[in-house]
């Protein structure tokens, strides 16, 4: 339903598109405004399905005309009377009178101004506008449609085609929020599936992953309790029931791999295991971005290696040595990192016998190296982060934080706190917008700086958007006029922003905004 409903997103806003003009010809103009209103009858069986979910209750939430408004640019894309583009209803609707006489529907906004201009001081006699003369209601409507067009002015930036139930532009995962919105239960099953699948591992190692946490891995007793009379023994120490939890912590391929991992990471395995093991358990071990996503490699590799290990003697009759166990799980470890690029110092003596020292030395050299270019290229640098999940009230929230460094490498502000945010992205983009007012309350516009962030998506945002201010509300309107000229918007490596996240993450559990300006506190 919800990816049903993005293809009227694409009908109306793709107007340029080849496909779009295609459908435009074939199903009339209606494609392009007001998908609704097709003839169901005179559609194949394809775009039936799509335009058939406005009959849903569900979904006509998503696909309510209400939802979608143009903002206005340089007029070659919006309908003049049939999309919705200003005042608060499309002006066919607006001006019914007008509509009825007008001498050409589906026109461009562009077209209408230029043909309403030829008789500015009396469109009555702008004979390629209406067809005939206009009655006394007609010129009621006249009068204030002139006192809408009055300071009408096209920009030179594209029409852009918002949605107004969530974050621009349309997305389904927006949607998804919209029909369900987030609980703390919610979020916090969720959080592992993301967790899982932006690891940097192998996409079959994904899927592993995924049926360990729903724990249906094919081990012997999930057949058994499918097939009646199967063995259900672990193959590998028979003392056990073969369960997920068995196979990956308890089994002594598990404890040969743990114990290797724990000895090699200077690690207490008591530690590792934390009475209850859990796969998020595991996988969030560590705070550091970097150390942690390295950390998450290992700890798919031991697993891994297990299961492999666990097959060879199921279906080949093969008991793995210990040695060769371990070894395999090492290299697994180191090419898998390679080939990511996120392990590139395999050959460092020191990731061999401390690899969390190997680690913290590799994140410095690379942090010094990108954050002395910034220095030298910029006099202010700033690194702002945004957070969202549970805050200390066990309710879902969006937390920012961030700082400005001089030259010199001092911090001249740093700030942390809660905003209201539906999402990631929403607190992503508030903690830009925070940011940027502190750079222009500062006086620092003045000077060339460059703010930094791990979200493309918010970069992408204020590099394509032409309007800000009037999109978002938190926007100062002088942003606009600064990006690209004293401001500079840059994306920094996730890892490399630890200082803004951590940042970001305590101002989720903050009641209120705290920020620090050197020399004076506020």
């Amino acid at each position: 339903m919800v990816l049903l409903s993005k293809w009227w997103w694409r009908a109306y806003g793709e107007r340029g598109s080849m496909w779009n003009k295609i459908m435009s010809e074939k199903y009339g103009p209606l494609w392009h405004y007001d998908l609704s209103n097709i003839d169901l009858k005179v559609c194949s069986p394809i775009v039936q399905s799509i335009i058939g979910i406005h009959a849903n209750p569900v979904a006509s939430k998503l696909v309510n005309p209400q939802n979608f408004k143009w903002r206005l640019g340089n007029g070659s894309k919006i309908y003049f009377w049939e999309d919705w583009w200003t005042e608060d209803q499309p002006l066919c609707r607006k001006f019914p009178g007008l509509y009825s006489v007008a001498s050409v529907h589906h026109l461009l906004v562009k077209d209408f101004l230029h043909l309403w201009l030829k008789f500015p001081d009396d469109p009555l006699v702008n004979n390629e506008l209406w067809l005939g003369s206009l009655s006394h209601d007609h010129l009621n409507e006249l009068h204030a449609l002139s006192v809408i067009l009055q300071n009408m002015n096209l920009l030179h930036g594209n029409d852009t085609l918002l949605w107004l139930q969530g974050v621009n532009p349309f997305t389904t995962k927006s949607c998804y929020a919209m029909l369900e919105p987030p609980t703390a239960l919610s979020h916090q099953q969720s959080f592992i599936w993301r967790l899982i699948w932006a690891m940097k591992v192998p996409p079959k190692i994904h899927a592993f992953l995924w049926k360990v946490q729903w724990n249906i891995l094919p081990t012997r007793a999930f057949i058994g309790n499918r097939i009646e009379g199967s063995i259900k023994e672990c193959p590998w120490c028979t003392s056990s029931i073969e369960t997920v939890d068995h196979l990956l912590w308890q089994c002594q391929l598990a404890v040969w791999g743990w114990g290797f991992i724990s000895k090699w990471w200077s690690i207490p395995c008591q530690k590792l295991q934390n009475n209850s093991p859990s796969l998020v358990h595991i996988l969030t071990f560590f705070k550091s971005t970097l150390q942690n996503k390295i950390w998450q490699l290992v700890a798919a590799a031991v697993f891994w290696s297990i299961w492999l290990a666990r097959n060879e003697l199921v279906f080949s009759g093969t008991k793995i040595r210990k040695q060769q166990f371990l070894d395999l799980i090492f290299l697994r470890i180191n090419k898998w990192g390679s080939v990511v690029r996120l392990i590139d110092f395999e050959n460092d003596p020191l990731w061999k016998v401390n690899p969390q020292g190997a680690i913290s030395v590799h994140h410095y050299k690379i942090s010094r190296e990108f954050w002395r270019f910034k220095v030298e290229s910029y006099d202010y640098i700033c690194a702002v982060d945004g957070a969202y999940g549970l805050n200390d009230q066990c309710k879902l929230g969006g937390g920012v934080g961030g700082f400005i460094l001089n030259k010199q490498g001092t911090k001249v502000l740093i700030f942390s706190g809660p905003v209201r945010s539906h999402c990631a992205a929403e607190s992503e983009l508030e903690g830009m917008f925070l940011m940027c007012r502190w750079v222009i309350r500062l006086g620092l516009h003045s000077h060339k700086v460059v703010i930094c962030s791990d979200s493309t998506t918010t970069i992408n945002t204020l590099h394509s958007s032409t309007d800000l201010s009037s999109m978002y509300s938190s926007c100062d309107p002088m942003l606009q006029h600064l990006i690209n000229v004293s401001i500079f918007i840059q994306f920094v490596p996730g890892y490399l922003n630890d200082d803004a996240d951590l940042l970001a993450k305590q101002g989720l559990m903050k009641s209120k905004m705290f920020s620090w300006v050197h020399n004076s506190s506020a």
